[in-house]
């Protein structure tokens, strides 16, 4: 295999300049803090979740754990 080489001239995609980077940096920065609300409501319904899942599987577990005592006879379900 052999690399290939096109000039920078002929390409049209060229290498920022030096006054070009602190505009760069600024629509980084303006595109991140952007975004900042759209994470923090993410990570917010995440633990939600997280939180939800954690109480169905406590439920879950009790229920069964009163289901096998209801099959074992020893807790009558009527009182």
């Amino acid at each position: 295999m052999s690399a290939q080489y096109f000039p920078l001239e002929s390409s049209s995609i060229q290498p920022a300049t030096l006054a070009q980077v602190p505009q760069v940096i600024q629509n980084q920065l303006e595109s991140s803090q952007k975004s900042h609300p759209e994470l923090k409501k993410k990570l917010e319904l995440i633990k939600k979740k997280e939180a939800t899942d954690i109480l169905i599987d406590s439920c879950m577990t009790k229920l069964l754990a009163d289901f096998m005592q209801v099959e074992k006879g020893s807790i009558n379900p009527l009182k």
